[in-house]
Parts: C-alpha cells; structure tokens; sequence
C-alpha cells in the first residue's frame, strides 16, 4: 500500500490504519459491556477509576494508564 502526501509521517506510522478506527470514549461510568466488547479477553486487566481513568495491567507488560 502506497502513502498519499497527506498521510502522516513520524511516530504517528506507528499505529495501524485498522486500530486507528476503534475508539473508546473514556468518561466516568463507562459500562463493563462496553470496556469488555473494547478490549476483548484482555477486559478483565481493565480497572477504571471514579474519575474515569482507565487503568490497563496486561501480565509482564508495562503499566498503562490513559
């Protein structure tokens, strides 16, 4: 697959065309279906906060908080 010259260049090539289409609105109160149906087996290393900080702990992997 070839690049247009508005694709982004730099760290941002990174991250997958196909990851880039799932997003996930982090607020307070987001409902387990939806971390679940998100993050799939790896839902249940997902912890969220009251102010809606998600917490990702994946087993031998680095701590992940967004």
């Amino acid at each position: 697959m070839s690049q247009s010259a508005e694709f982004p260049t730099g760290e941002f090539t990174a991250f997958s065309t196909a990851k880039m289409s799932h997003f996930l609105l982090v607020q307070p109160g987001v409902p387990a279906a939806t971390l679940s149906q998100f993050f799939g087996e790896n839902a249940q290393y997902v912890t969220q906060a009251a102010s809606g900080t998600l917490t990702l702990q994946l087993p031998g992997a680095p701590l992940l908080v967004g």
